[in-house]
């Protein structure tokens, strides 16, 4: 457990200082003994911050000698104490612990430096180039300094002690839910105030609400004692470094940590084991066992020749969640509340856990008894089962080999099911195929009653007799009404369930019918047994479907029901997709239909205000209005964006609808591209594209001249927006196929993996958030292009960015190669 020096350790008399210096290291070169050469044995020196009194620098201390135990001679291994904590801030002190090192240490020159917690690292930092130079320092149990600060330090490595606070904070709320207000206990020395900076950091980083945290660190130990004896309810208490109360009096761990938990009827925790047993509950705790041995593995590995700067630093020591049994009794926590693999010290084992091998051994003993009478058993009956079982054995694959052939049946039915029913969304074909699928499987009679979400009805019915067929449509479309409001009928709505009737009876049929006509309807049919089953779609009753057998053979059983549920299913699922399709078409008519209509009724109005703006705009810079003639500019620049968005979902319609038209003229090619530049004109001076254009003039075709202007506007703005600041060159060639323009720019590229979906509908390749943009204009443009009967792709391009091809053949009748055949639903003129 360390804190922070808060200043060097006082100011430096150089004259009597230098003095020291010179004649140590003198005495050292002149008269270093005999074991000072390469092949001597190292020797480590343990700079200890405190005393060995002190638990934490003696558990400390132990986990270095086990660690460096037949690595060191006990002779090399130098240990010091510096005594810090009780000396803190003294600076006269460590001036006189200055001249007594420089003393020994000229002589006792160490091989590696080991400082253990803050004290000690800042002291020898400090006086390094005077008592340690060249020495490499592995340095532990400091929580003072971040890792950026001690990665800094030349020739050093080691391991950060970190200090567990927010672990602690975040430990006791989850163990006290309840609690109102967590209390940090530290002190005002300079050890105490890194820990208390830390604390303080991490208080104002906490979110508001939940437990209040507050630091004391202003107190005389006694009044200490008496504020926490009168602790009110919700409070719990965290102890950081605590070395001297504000008199001066030293605080001891193992004597005073006692006395403030045993007044307290509040809970208290801390982040070092060595105070476990104190009174303390618990926390996310380090052990300096440990931390001693990971210390010292590091100074063995600079000893087997690794450079210090080459070990990398270890951020933080290990924090474990550990508990004192009596403490957790105490306070009445439960071990659930503990996090997952809680150390728990001072329980008692339990019986098991005290008489392991006792309790193995009757439980195999018993075991071993059970296995004998299990035995005899079974040999007792063996002869019994044997003959029952060659009995059984025979029914049983009997009943075996029909089910499994029943079984086969079913997967076979239900597969041709399905995939009848997947071939058509219209609704009779697929009412029609549920009722030639019932019929011959495992009925006679077929009825699809489908409700309309309008309340009128779609009815099939099949019999497999052809002269019973008008029987059955009549007492169909007669009673079929009636049966949905009938008893049966709204229990089978309520309950999704269905309705079986192994076997109809006279009784059965005078009860169901409504009146003698419709009794000796089905009288005539002959139904011997019957079941009727709900068509459920997204929780919803959707119709009804009624299987009839006249057979006397055949009598609807679970298994016949089974299977019948499970083509209800997959017809109420066919039927409802079918019906979903439909609305879905209608939808998509109706929205094209929308779109259209308000991109015409947007563009309408949108066209004058453009025309009177820029007439606007002109009279304004004619008469000297050149700053009201910028400004406008700007309101003009939008309202062409405006234009062109409108531009884009009206062709976009227009394509989905299948109405994009084609008024096809001759016309030039590089006029076209000229048009799209001077068109996007406003969109590439605020990219800062350049923008050269070149080719014949005289390559003419018959295309529609503002289409391909909209399809090059489109590749125009894509290159600006992904190459802004960058120059652009528009190419217009003849091909021995036709025409071909293409636009170069040196933007961001487009990755090979982006290539074929780069002409998609709402396709972005790039985060909207960067860039922006609908994913319309490449759709838009590929949709043109190859309605001239044309193709749009990219090609690889030298030197970074992308190229755009748009290949055109010079009328209708010509090609390109490769070129896919126009876009359906596209006409021309």
């Amino acid at each position: 457990m360390t804190s922070s020096i808060g200043r060097p350790f006082g100011t430096r008399r150089i004259s009597s200082r230098l003095v020291a210096i010179v004649f140590a290291f003198a005495f050292a070169f002149l008269f270093a003994p005999a074991w000072a050469n390469a092949d001597a044995p190292r020797t480590v020196l343990v700079l200890n911050s405190y005393t060995p009194q002190y638990k934490w620098t003696d558990l400390l201390t132990q986990g270095i000698r086990r660690e460096l135990q037949g690595v060191v001679p006990e002779e090399r291994l130098l240990i010091e104490y510096m005594d810090a904590r009780r000396m803190a801030d003294d600076e006269v002190y460590f001036e006189q612990l200055f001249d007594l090192y420089v003393h020994k240490f000229g002589v006792l020159r160490p091989d590696v430096l080991l400082v253990a917690d803050d004290s000690a690292l800042t002291f020898a930092l400090e006086h390094r180039e005077a008592l340690f130079p060249g020495v490499p320092i592995v340095f532990c149990g400091i929580n003072s300094r971040t890792l950026d600060e001690v990665e800094a330090i030349p020739n050093s490595t080691g391991i950060l002690e970190g200090l567990a606070v927010a672990e602690n904070i975040e430990l006791i709320r989850a163990i006290h839910p309840d609690t109102t207000r967590i209390v940090l206990l530290s002190d005002r020395t300079s050890l105490g105030a890194g820990m208390t900076r830390v604390a303080r950091a991490l208080i104002e980083s906490e979110p508001r609400g939940g437990a209040t945290i507050e630091i004391w660190d202003d107190y005389v130990f006694e009044d200490l004692v008496e504020r926490v004896a009168v602790t009110p309810p919700g409070t719990v208490y965290l102890m950081l470094g605590i070395h001297q109360d504000v008199s001066g009096r030293y605080f001891a761990w193992a004597d005073d940590t006692p006395t403030l938990t045993q007044r307290s009827n509040a809970p208290f925790y801390a982040m070092f084991g060595m105070v476990l047993g104190d009174g303390v509950v618990g926390g996310a705790m380090n052990d300096p066992l440990e931390h001693g041995s990971d210390a010292a593995a590091l100074v063995r590995r600079i000893l087997e020749g690794t450079p210090a700067d080459a070990i990398a630093v270890t951020p933080s020591a290990e924090y474990r969640p550990r508990f004192d049994d009596a403490q957790l009794r105490r306070f009445a926590i439960d071990d659930s509340r503990l996090p997952p693999g809680s150390e728990i010290i001072g329980r008692k084992p339990s019986f098991y856990d005290q008489h392991r091998a006792l309790v193995w051994s009757v439980l195999l003993v018993l075991a071993s008894m059970g296995v004998a009478i299990v035995m005899l058993f079974r040999s007792t009956v063996r002869a019994r089962r044997a003959e029952e079982v060659s009995r059984v054995s025979r029914t049983n694959l009997q009943v075996e080999v029909r089910e499994r052939v029943h079984a086969e049946e079913s997967m076979r039915f239900l597969a041709e099911a399905g995939r009848m029913m997947s071939e058509s969304l219209d609704y009779p074909s697929t009412l029609a195929s549920v009722a030639h699928l019932a019929l011959g499987r495992f009925a006679d009679c077929c009825i699809v009653y489908v409700l309309e979400t309008d309340q009128a009805e779609m009815l099939i019915v099949e019999h497999v007799d052809p002269t019973k067929q008008q029987l059955l449509e009549q007492v169909a479309h007669d009673y079929c009404a009636r049966w949905v409001s009938s008893a049966i009928g709204k229990e089978v709505t309520r309950s999704r369930t269905p309705h079986v009737t192994s076997d109809v009876t006279e009784a059965d049929i005078r009860a169901f019918a409504p009146d003698d006509r419709h009794y000796a309807l089905v009288r005539a049919l002959g139904v011997r047994s019957a079941i009727a089953l709900p068509l459920v779609a997204r929780d919803s009753v959707i119709g009804f479907l009624g299987l009839l057998s006249t057979m006397p053979a055949r009598r609807y059983g679970p298994d016949d029901t089974v299977l019948a549920q499970e083509l209800a299913r997959r017809a109420a699922l066919s039927i409802d997709n079918a019906r979903l399709y439909h609305k879905s078409l209608d939808s998509i008519r109706a929205r094209d239909d929308f779109l259209m209509a308000a991109s015409h009724e947007l563009r309408t109005p949108l066209t004058p205000l453009l025309l009177q703006i820029e007439a606007f705009q002109r009279l304004l810079s004619a008469r000297g209005f050149a700053e009201l003639a910028d400004r406008l500019n700007v309101s003009l620049r939008q309202l062409r964006r405006l234009s062109n968005l409108i531009e884009d979902v009206l062709v976009m319609s227009e394509i989905q609808a299948g109405r994009l038209t084609l008024d096809r003229v001759r016309v030039s090619l590089l006029d076209v591209a000229r048009a799209a530049v001077a068109q996007s004109a406003d969109q590439l001076e605020l990219a800062g594209c350049s923008v050269s254009v070149s080719g014949d003039g005289a390559l003419v075709g018959r295309w529609d001249k503002a289409r391909l202007v909209a399809a090059t506007r489109a590749i125009l703005s894509n290159a600006a927006k992904f190459g802004a600041g960058a120059p652009i060159e528009v190419a217009v060639e003849a091909t021995e196929e036709g025409a071909r323009l293409t636009v170069r720019d040196h933007g961001i590229g487009i990755a090979p993996a982006d290539r074929p979906r780069l002409f998609g509908r709402l396709v972005r390749i790039a985060p909207i958030t960067h860039y922006g943009g609908l994913g319309l204009g490449l759709f838009i443009a590929r949709e043109i292009v190859q309605a001239h009967g044309g193709q749009l792709c990219t090609e690889d391009a030298a030197g970074g960015g992308a190229r755009v091809v748009m290949a055109l053949p010079l009328d209708e009748t010509s090609s390109t190669p490769h070129i896919d055949a126009p876009t359906a639903g596209v006409t021309t003129s």
